[in-house]
């Protein structure tokens, strides 16, 4: 169901024009934010049924929680910005760290809505991307806060955990 899903939330991008990755049948779909280690991604959430768009920080040239602790000193920025409460997740037992959206009550199996979740992913996409990228893009380590050996106590709903789900 999930890969039937992506090839119809491709095919729906290609028509307009826009690129899309291939898709599979993973729960998640990855897309480009202008540097490597660095993806948004929409997931399909088949046990808790929502929906996620996610910022996925696992780069190798820049330390993730670093990065991390960067965009949350700008976190009030980000979100007047955005203007869609994110959920910011260190994953302190992770290399990775996430930053997503959620979108609730959506049962991938109601195919009958399939427009809406993807009209929902699609805005939410490019909403982070053009809130991310530019503050990604340039980024240096200097830009970077030092990063303490205890992890920040963040906000951590029970299914936003930055693992791949199924």
């Amino acid at each position: 169901m999930q890969l039937k899903f992506w090839t119809s939330f491709r095919d729906r991008m290609v028509g307009k024009g826009q690129r899309a990755p291939k898709p599979s049948a993973q729960s998640w779909q990855s897309f480009r934010v202008g540097r490597t280690g660095f993806s948004l991604e929409g997931v399909v959430q088949r046990t808790s049924q929502q929906l996620l768009v996610r910022l996925y920080i696992n780069c190798e040239d820049l330390p993730p929680k670093g990065v991390f602790r960067y965009l949350l000193a700008k976190q009030d920025l980000i979100h007047t910005q955005l203007g869609i409460p994110l959920v910011w997740n260190e994953l302190p037992e992770q290399k990775g760290c996430v930053l997503a959206v959620a979108h609730p009550n959506c049962p991938l199996e109601d195919e009958t809505r399939w427009n809406e979740y993807q009209d929902w992913i699609e805005f939410t996409i490019a909403k982070m991307d053009a809130v991310f990228r530019p503050l990604i893009k340039p980024l240096q380590l200097s830009d970077l806060p030092e990063v303490p050996v205890v992890a920040l106590e963040i906000q951590e709903p029970h299914d936003i955990d930055g693992s791949v789900t199924q």
